[in-house]
């Protein structure tokens, strides 16, 4: 069973984790977490971290990573908890997510999700790495099919 962890006494751990999977990964400190978990006969195990981060007064930037297995590892909850975290806990207006050109998973998961995309980032992550940076509003969120716990009329 998938359960949501968003509580921040977590974080060094989901810190840890994510920083193992992503190269590029920098938590500056400030960067608060939010893990989807397995539980599977009393073991449990992290399968998806989010990490929100880059905060303004109005925005941050959201970057996450998967075990990479086949087993789901999202659910609607944790999707919810994610945007619900920025928007409502941290009462920002705006989320942003930059995605390797070539990572083409990551590039549908944030149509599905429903940011937009804004542009390109040629090299951000090297030389011929470039980036596409995309980016929802609060109200976008809250209009679209992830804007509640119940599903809105379509399947996920």
């Amino acid at each position: 069973m998938l359960h949501v962890i968003a509580d921040q006494k977590y974080a060094p751990i989901f810190r840890d984790w994510i920083a193992e999977r992503l190269p590029y990964w920098h938590d500056d400190g400030t960067t608060k977490y939010i893990a989807s978990v397995l539980e599977v006969d009393g073991k449990v195990e992290t399968v998806g971290v989010s990490a929100l981060g880059r905060w303004t007064k109005t925005a941050c930037e959201a970057n996450a990573a998967s075990d990479g297995s086949k087993r789901q590892k999202i659910d609607r909850q944790y999707i919810w908890s994610v945007f619900d975290y920025a928007f409502n806990v941290e009462g920002k207006n705006c989320m942003t997510t930059r995605v390797a050109t070539d990572n083409h998973k990551s590039l549908a998961l944030q149509e599905l999700l429903g940011f937009k995309k804004v542009g390109v980032i040629e090299g951000y992550y090297g030389e011929g790495k470039d980036a596409v940076l995309f980016a929802i509003t609060k109200q976008q969120w809250q209009d679209g099919k992830w804007g509640s716990l119940e599903a809105q009329g379509d399947s996920e």
